[in-house]
């Protein structure tokens, strides 16, 4: 899936992606990065998992696309 980096939490360790196509909003936290950071504007490949235990489905194995965005 493609997605724009949203809503960014730097000091807590994660972000929300927004699926490009459908809209749908994924959690995402740092750790399931390439790199470890993202920032918000980035635009994004990733897959989707679920989360069973908080009922939620989240972003994971994400890696950035175009590293541009304005802040």
């Amino acid at each position: 899936m493609i997605g724009r980096v949203t809503k960014c939490r730097k000091d807590k360790g994660f972000c929300f992606i927004k699926e490009q196509d459908s809209g749908n909003s994924y959690f995402c936290h740092f750790s399931k990065t390439d790199d470890g950071t993202l920032e918000s504007g980035y635009l994004v490949d990733f897959k989707v998992g679920y989360d069973w235990k908080n009922d939620r489905a989240f972003a994971k194995d994400v890696k950035v696309i175009d590293a541009w965005y304005r802040s």
